[in-house]
């Protein structure tokens, strides 16, 4: 279905803009294999290789519209690592989250979910769960080859993130007003309501419920484009404000 999911966490603000959030490498360990001057262009491979890899590799980014995508673009780093080098580990912790470029890495863990090694090719993202816990007991190394891998700060991705959850947000106020169903809530319930709202996005035709399938505790609201509903011979088209799933 293509799904695209967007969390609000309310009216979070975030100020800064693409050009004061680019952050340079805080430890020798990353200068040193940072490419100096390197800017990705939006119209190049580069960036076609890093939309994809962020939509579908990453849990943290999988969720973003285009416009955010190409502001991370904007923020992105290349690293480039000979063979054997290390990326991070537990005592070297990193401070980005890497997307491979080129060549491979290998990934090894000390957590008894995870496979205890994963090689890594072109598309891979690694690095999200070092961001959100720096002491997550594994280690990436350059593959036999070497290889490079686009990077971006972690202040970077977390910034980015809260502005679209910002944007989010607002887009929810917004379409609470035409909501029929919240009609009798005031200002403060439905901006309570908006802290919990998630985006989705759907290409033409994409499926959104199957019966008897669906969430039965979240309701659906329309916020732009129109959604059929079909029950054998029977249609029902509902457009921006109204609601489903309830």
């Amino acid at each position: 279905n293509s799904v695209r999911s967007v969390g609000s966490i309310g009216n979070e603000s975030c100020k800064s803009t693409a050009s004061s959030l680019r952050v340079p490498p805080t430890s020798h360990h990353e200068a040193q294999h940072q490419i100096r001057g390197y800017s990705m262009n939006p119209d190049g491979c580069d960036f076609q290789a890093f939309r994809t890899g962020l939509l579908t590799g990453s849990f943290l980014c999988a969720t973003l519209d285009q416009s955010t995508v190409l502001e991370l673009a904007k923020l992105a780093e290349l690293f480039q690592y000979s063979a054997g080098d290390t990326v991070f580990t537990e005592d070297i912790p990193g401070k980005h989250m890497f997307l491979v470029r080129s060549g491979s890495f290998v990934l090894r863990s000390k957590q008894s979910s995870l496979p205890k090694e994963v090689v890594l090719g072109p598309g891979c993202v690694f690095g999200e769960l070092v961001m959100l816990v720096p002491t997550a007991p594994m280690s990436v190394q350059a593959g036999k080859a070497g290889g490079s891998c686009f990077a971006l700060e972690k202040v970077a991705v977390q910034a980015v993130l809260q502005g679209l959850a910002k944007k989010v947000f607002r887009a929810g106020i917004d379409l609470s007003k035409d909501m029929k169903l919240l009609r009798y809530l005031d200002d403060s319930e439905k901006r309570l309501l908006c802290r919990s709202l998630l985006l989705h996005s759907y290409p033409p035709g994409g499926r959104i419920l199957e019966r008897m399938a669906f969430p039965a505790d979240c309701l659906y609201a329309v916020k732009s484009g129109c959604v059929k509903s079909s029950s054998g011979t029977d249609a029902k088209l509902f457009h921006p404000g109204d609601c489903f799933g309830e």
